[in-house]
């Protein structure tokens, strides 16, 4: 890219609602449409031509923009790559029955970016939109829900080119149903998976407290069996890896645990097998963990209830020994099975915390881990010097999702999209918009080696949505 073109752009039109209709249908047709002329437009889309605009405000093949010729993702996207699309799935319904597109990337953004996609390729390559869910997560309700059949279809009717959908995860996990954990294995990427090292380079080389690291819907001593002083490991599926560029289309969203959702944390769905991710250590800081923090009482109880229903559970499938050790580890005593279903009905609670707040020293490890391998590791999982793949991102603020995100944020209509090239610098302008400070986000505030300044443009920096954060975070994240 030459250096007097924009590293991003905002897109902002307040009166912005999604097009329900799907497969999204642009709402004119413009010169450049693959399928102009063969079919239906849709009026009620506003989506569409902000999607449009954002590539063009970039600069993107400036001089053919307005022809049939224009090609904005061509300087990237070549014919035969095999492009990515990860959008944020995270889940199939909103726990508070509000917008459910408050947490996910809604569908008419991703219809827009395959078009685009689609151009550049010329009709040679793959395109495939992948990625690994919340573990209860349905992901063919997910697809119902948004429409994607219909757009596989019209690209299967119309253009030669398929579109591939993938559910990363290699496993399925519920506590819902019942006392027992509920647990099935899933068809998972075709291509299989690759274990990446990062060793010594991992965010976790200097950390102490394997043994109590969690993710809360794992079996419990997992993490560890990954993260260890030994090795640093993660899952990643070969659909990812054998990529040539990956579109990020996370939403635009605040997170209990790492404050804010964007493109960094976007790539924790890149990953297969969630057993990997740790997400918090066991206990607050005066005990080396960061699951809460000291003297907090209140949310200490609400958490041992938490642990006695869930690793219990977590005991009937992993070994008896490592529950009690862990249970000894956290200063709090085995618990007896029936006096768990009579109290607590046998469900599990998710609201409970479990590093729901600005010290969570944990997550913002494994995140920088994933980014870093998604740059940095080949085909077959070896990490190069080199960048492997090339980048995009649009960041999905048409609806977007504060206080208690990721999974039950509360909708916040911005009418907003953000584009760039770079995750971080599209991040950066994000988290401005939101009225938060970067410097006080742990993956942004320690990400290694040294970044020139970043300007952010005069079109977003005069903005402030003065976003609610999680109540684990208020007072802490705001910008002054």
């Amino acid at each position: 890219m030459k250096n007097d073109k924009p590293e991003i752009t905002i897109i902002r039109d307040p009166k912005a609602t999604y097009p329900t209709i799907p497969p999204y249908h642009p709402n004119r047709h413009y010169p450049e449409n693959p399928f102009r002329g063969k079919n239906r437009t849709d009026p009620d889309n506003k989506v569409y031509p902000m999607v449009r605009q954002a590539l063009r405000s970039l600069r993107l093949d400036e001089r053919r923009y307005g022809t049939p010729a224009w090609n904005p993702l061509g300087g990237f996207i070549k014919p035969g790559d095999r492009v990515l699309l990860k959008p944020n799935f995270v889940r199939d319904f909103h726990p508070k029955d509000k917008d459910i597109f408050s947490i996910i990337t809604h569908p008419s953004i991703i219809r827009a970016m395959i078009d685009y996609v689609y151009i550049a390729l010329k009709g040679k390559g793959s395109i495939t939109i992948a990625d690994a869910p919340f573990v209860d997560t349905d992901f063919k309700r997910i697809i119902q829900k948004t429409g994607f059949r219909k757009i596989t279809k019209l690209y299967g009717e119309k253009s030669g080119v398929g579109i591939t959908l993938l559910d990363l995860r290699k496993e399925w996990f519920s506590c819902n149903s019942g006392f027992i954990p509920e647990r099935k294995a899933l068809t998972g990427d075709p291509m299989g998976y690759v274990n990446v090292d990062l060793g010594r380079d991992s965010e976790f080389s200097d950390f102490k407290r394997f043994e109590n690291l969690h993710y809360l819907d794992c079996r419990i001593g997992s993490a560890r069996r990954y993260h260890n002083g030994k090795r640093n490991e993660y899952v990643l599926p070969r659909s990812v890896l054998s990529s040539d560029v990956i579109i990020s289309l996370p939403k635009l969203k605040v997170h209990k645990k790492a404050g804010v959702t964007l493109n960094l944390k976007n790539m924790i769905g890149i990953c297969g097998d969630k057993n990997c991710l740790a997400h918090f250590t066991w206990g607050p800081p005066s005990r080396g963990g960061d699951e809460i923090k000291d003297g907090e009482l209140k949310g200490a109880e609400r958490s041992r209830q938490y642990r006695q229903l869930k690793l219990f559970g977590a005991m009937l499938s992993d070994s008896p020994e490592s529950f009690l050790k862990l249970y000894k580890s956290i200063g709090l005593s085995a618990p007896h099975p029936q006096s768990l279903e009579s109290v607590l009905g046998g469900r599990v609670n998710f609201d409970l915390p479990a590093g729901d707040w600005y010290g969570n020293d944990t997550l913002w490890r494994t995140i920088l881990d994933l980014n870093r391998i998604v740059r940095y590791a080949d085909g077959k999982g070896r990490i190069r010097k080199k960048v492997q793949r090339r980048f995009f991102s649009l960041i999905d603020g048409i609806i977007a999702g504060e206080k208690e995100g990721p999974v039950e944020p509360s909708p916040r209509k911005c009418g907003v999209l953000i584009a760039g090239f770079d995750f971080v610098t599209v991040d950066m302008a994000a988290i401005h918009l939101m009225g938060f400070d970067y410097r006080k986000i742990p993956q942004y505030s320690n990400l290694t080696g040294k970044r020139e300044k970043i300007v952010l443009p005069e079109n977003v920096t005069g903005y402030n949505f003065r976003f609610k954060p999680p109540s684990g975070w208020a007072g802490n994240i705001e910008r002054k």
